[in-house]
């Protein structure tokens, strides 16, 4: 049986859904919502013109539960707005938000939150996702993954400010915090989105709460949709979703003061920076944007290098150890160079980086980041050791037979001084040195160019398969990925395209 903590005459709790294409969710997620043991709640779903039958479901549940307040949408607003309109209704002391495919495994996690506000008088008090409820396709098994971020999260803290602890801001989830409603108000926080937007409203939240508390209690389980917003091919409006996100928490930040290197808040900065460098630019958006047209690409570094340049970031500003954190390229001083390459207003230097490229020679490259870039080539070959000689080329996949095949053939005609320089490079020391007929034994100048031609096509067949959400992971390490594929074929023609290392 349901139980109260502190009933009033109006809710302690108002928890908003949002609802678009959710039918064959919707029932659990408000199913778990309802068996909360604070009963003194209301639920408002926000039908935002979806596309099933959602609405049906929502509304035979209200006819049994008048805690229920269903809100239909006229026009397609995004699940951003959508909660905006939730809120202008809401009569509860505190909000909590979860999106209409996820749940709510602990019957009284928001109890225990609620408690644990009022006896703090926190702002906000945070509880944990311990995993990724992961969705192959509709209707079958999740999978359950666990979340990096988490670690940070393992032990409650009562009453704290958030200059205590920078990473705090490491977790994205605006729904894994209850609010008081009367502070969201007071300050004006709402979503400035339609999607991709969470970081925007709980760095704005977080920069204003006087004080906030961490529940070491599971809060919601999110579920990974085969077909979710977040797993589908992206678009060039995806791409200036991310830099508004990026734009308004530099913002966020500046109008805090954070910005200043004497701020008690530019530690958090310096997190949230680091963040979006590897989301940007290192994962899935940038490589997007590459294959755009001319005025795209430009339109797109033009706000990222500023947003970046505004929040004076610097290369000594990279904060290492963030969870999903690309370790190759911090060991490589390439998230280094990327920064370097905002701060000059330089997108060849940021690409450059990106693609763990060969330095160029001296005087190529803007004295401003010169340096960066020596310690960017010094730190490249030791964290790339397959690079270094023909014998582990091995490490490029299956099809590097030019390279193990011909190299070491090929080293007996090259003169004895420049030996070492070829075995170092073969692909590169034959462009630079040979003629071109002699050099087509090496098609390409990069001689990862066979395991780089299989990450594509890899990830092409994952997409394909209705696992676009796990393309990131697999280019940020492939070699890892395919070693923890489901089944043994999988994982034995994994090992053939990705036999041992790494490269990125």
């Amino acid at each position: 049986m349901a139980t109260d903590t502190g009933q009033t005459d109006r809710p302690r709790v108002s928890v908003i859904i949002p609802v678009h294409g959710v039918e064959a969710y919707i029932e659990d997620c408000i199913a778990s919502v309802q068996a909360q043991d604070l009963a003194s709640l209301e639920i408002i779903t926000v039908n935002d013109v979806s596309p099933d039958d959602a609405q049906r479901v929502i509304d035979r549940l209200a006819a049994d539960d008048p805690r229920i307040r269903p809100m239909v949408l006229t026009e397609n607003v995004g699940q951003g707005f959508a909660r905006n309109r939730a809120l202008e209704v809401a009569t509860g002391e505190y909000v909590w938000f979860i999106d209409g495919d996820d749940w709510m495994p602990d019957t009284g996690f928001l109890s225990r939150a609620v408690a644990l506000a009022d006896t703090t008088a926190s702002d906000m008090v945070r509880g944990r996702k311990l995993y990724h409820a992961v969705e192959r396709k509709a209707g079958q098994p999740l999978r359950l993954v666990p979340d990096e971020a988490e670690r940070r999260f393992s032990e409650t803290r009562a009453g704290i400010a958030l200059a205590d602890d920078p990473f705090i801001l490491e977790s994205w989830h605006f729904w894994l915090w209850l609010y008081r409603r009367s502070f969201l108000d007071d300050h004006g926080i709402r979503f400035a989105l339609t999607q991709m937007e969470e970081r925007p409203f709980v760095v704005e939240a977080l920069l204003h709460a006087d004080r906030i508390s961490l529940l070491a209690v599971e809060a919601t389980r999110y579920r990974q949709r085969a077909q979710s917003t977040m797993r589908r091919a992206r678009t060039m409006e995806d791409n200036a979703r991310l830099l508004q996100n990026l734009s308004l928490v530099v913002d966020s930040f500046d109008k805090a003061g954070a910005v200043d290197r004497t701020s008690p808040l530019r530690a958090h900065l310096n997190v949230a920076m680091t963040q979006f460098l590897e989301i940007i630019f290192f994962r899935e958006a940038f490589a997007d944007v590459r294959t755009r047209s001319q005025s795209d690409r430009d339109a797109f570094w033009r706000q990222a290098s500023a947003a970046f340049r505004r929040a004076a970031f610097t290369p000594a500003d990279i904060v290492p150890g963030l969870a999903g954190q690309n370790d190759a390229a911090l060991e490589a001083h390439a998230y280094h160079l990327a920064v370097a390459g905002l701060g000059a207003d330089d997108p060849a230097v940021t690409a450059l980086a990106v693609d763990f490229g060969f330095p160029p020679e001296a005087g190529e490259v803007p004295d401003a980041v010169a340096r960066t870039l020596a310690d960017y080539a010094a730190h490249r070959p030791a964290a790339h050791a397959t690079h270094r000689n023909a014998s582990t080329v091995v490490n490029y996949g299956l099809f590097g037979w030019r390279l193990w095949g011909l190299a070491p053939v090929l080293a007996l005609v090259v003169p004895r001084a420049q030996r070492a320089a070829f075995r170092a490079e073969p692909s590169t020391f034959a462009h630079r040195y040979w003629a071109r007929g002699a050099a087509l034994a090496f098609p390409t100048g990069d001689p990862a160019w066979p395991f780089r031609f299989w990450i594509p096509v890899f990830a092409r067949i994952l997409a394909a398969q209705g696992l676009a959400g796990h393309v990131p992971r697999f280019r940020r390490d492939p070699v890892k990925f395919v070693r923890t594929l489901a089944t043994p074929l999988e994982r034995f023609a994994g090992r053939l395209l990705f036999p041992a290392g790494e490269l990125r």
